[in-house]
């Protein structure tokens, strides 16, 4: 795929879960799951002229996760007809106060791995995108299957 990006204006995909959560999901928007889900800032002329690229990515810092070894999460917000995703979304758990205190090159070994590995799931490396691939015909194709795990002792 190439050319421009045209994203849609639509209506909240999770709009219930949203609601549930409290918060308003009555107006349609441009992308609207970006911004409701993925804190991301979308203009509206990304569904008017589209953008020039083959997909977008947004990198956002939210708040640590608490939970030890989450450094940060890496999803998708748009898709296109086939599923594919178009707008990747890497978060940053990890807190930042440490950044400051080394140089640019530290920084970059320190974080490579995890943007790296948080991007690869943007682009639909995942359990969930696995789970519902289908095939050229449209069928589901049941790529994962919940199958029993023994230890090397035999325990289940």
């Amino acid at each position: 795929m190439s050319g421009e990006v045209s994203l849609t204006y639509l209506t909240y995909r999770y709009a219930k879960a949203l609601r549930a959560v409290g918060q308003s999901v009555d107006a349609t928007s441009c992308a609207a799951d970006c911004s409701a889900l993925s804190s991301v800032a979308v203009a509206p002329s990304y569904c008017s002229t589209g953008v020039a690229a083959d997909a977008v990515l947004s990198v956002v810092k939210l708040p640590s996760s608490g939970r030890p070894g989450v450094a940060g999460t890496g999803s998708s917000c748009a898709h296109d007809q086939n599923g594919r995703p178009l707008w990747l979304v890497f978060a940053l758990l990890k807190p930042i106060n440490r950044l400051e205190s080394r140089s640019l090159a530290e920084n970059v070994a320190s974080l490579r791995s995890v943007v790296l590995h948080e991007i690869i799931h943007g682009l639909g490396f995942s359990h969930s995108f696995f789970n519902y691939a289908r095939d050229s015909e449209g069928r589901r194709r049941h790529l994962i299957a919940l199958s029993r795990v023994y230890d090397a002792d035999g325990e289940e």
